[in-house]
């Protein structure tokens, strides 16, 4: 984003009460992954790039692994050849919004 940093948690078919969240607030790649349920209040993953003097606008890929020993959330920089996405995701302000789809929910959003 703008700002280089991003507050988010994963919501199951856009349910609050099946959030998928850090155990602490403002969490990086490497702690434990809780949910899904609707004890989220005041906790979610930090995507920052101030540290890293990573540029405004940078596209994060955001992989969700869920096995049957534990649940990971892992990010890093969009490093393929995507020309378009940029214009595509370009210009709509600071409000972001998502949808996680998965074989849970037949691959819809």
């Amino acid at each position: 984003g703008e700002t280089r940093c991003e507050r988010f948690q994963l919501w199951l078919e856009k349910d609050k009460e099946m959030a998928i969240y850090p155990c602490r607030n403002e969490a990086g790649q490497h702690v434990r992954v809780q949910g899904p349920d609707g004890d989220h209040s005041g906790r979610h993953w930090l995507l920052d790039g101030r540290d890293e003097q990573i540029p405004a606008g940078t596209v994060y890929r955001i992989v969700f692994e869920w096995s049957t020993r534990a649940k990971k959330v892992s990010w890093a920089p969009v490093k393929e050849s995507l020309a378009e996405l940029p214009r595509l995701i370009g210009g709509r302000g600071v409000e972001h919004r998502y949808s996680v789809v998965g074989s849970w929910a037949s691959w819809a959003p």
